[in-house]
């Protein structure tokens, strides 16, 4: 009887955990992530693009192409790839693959490099790359924490096709990689706030919350939130508190009121 997807994949799924959960810096979560992938897991290429604080804008953070992708793209699309951007609110940029998965938080695949560098490339440049580079097939994979989105986890496969168990198995390193970024953020932010701390002891105050709230909220208000936040050491509470507090310090009839 035939194994399981999550039986067969547990020992990559395993070793890709034992490897980053060791790493607290963002860059070389980033690079060791990439570079596994090319080299034991037989793709082309791969890339991490992360979402900005803003929550509109995908932005390329690593690349890992050893095959000569880069340098095809600056030649025939006249374009940097690490300072490529997509636009999450502009519908142009909507249509291109990476955009559609982070927006619809699901993989997908795809045998035209056209669709997945649009409107950065033309359909001309994309079909003259593809063909030099011998891309067979493309995925983009949703970085996700706690079932949101924070970036995208792009891949350029020898294969000609993705098997369903080949995408449990891409979401599943992709969770994991998502949760490495986050711990690494979180851990920068760490070392950031304690040097801060030794130039100005009073950035560590901060007025304490000492009265509790219960507040009913529609799902529209929970999916406002959660975009909010996305990608940010804010929770939902700290964000509604902050908007509370910055409403108070400009209503003069309440400064004049509490005083």
């Amino acid at each position: 009887m035939p194994q399981e997807p999550k039986d067969k994949y547990l020992p990559v799924i395993q070793k890709a955990s034992e490897t980053l959960s060791g790493q607290v810096e963002l860059d070389q979560v980033l690079s060791t992530s990439l570079e596994r992938l090319v080299k034991e897991m037989g793709f082309k290429s791969s890339a991490i693009q992360l979402v900005d604080d803003s929550g509109t804008k995908l932005e390329y953070r690593k690349i890992y192409a050893p095959g000569g992708l880069l340098k095809l793209v600056e030649k025939y699309g006249d374009v940097k790839p690490k300072k490529i951007v997509l636009d999450l609110d502009n519908p142009d940029d909507k249509c291109n693959f990476f955009a559609k998965c982070f927006l619809e938080n699901h993989v997908i695949t795809g045998s035209n490099l056209y669709d997945f560098t649009r409107p950065i490339l033309s359909k001309k440049s994309a079909k003259i790359i593809e063909s030099m580079f011998r891309t067979r097939y493309m995925a983009a994979i949703p970085l996700r924490v706690k079932g949101m989105p924070i970036g995208v986890l792009d891949v350029i496969g020898k294969k000609t096709d993705y098997s369903r168990e080949d995408k449990i198995l891409l979401q599943l390193l992709a969770d994991q990689i998502a949760l490495a970024i986050t711990n690494a953020k979180q851990h920068e932010a760490i070392i950031e706030q304690y040097k801060s701390s030794l130039t100005d002891p009073n950035k560590l105050k901060k007025k304490r919350s000492n009265i509790k709230f219960t507040l009913r909220i529609t799902k529209e208000t929970e999916h406002f939130l959660a975009r909010q936040v996305l990608n940010t050491k804010t929770s939902k509470a700290q964000y509604v508190r902050q908007l509370l507090e910055d409403e108070m310090k400009n209503d003069k009839d309440f400064q004049d009121f509490d005083k």
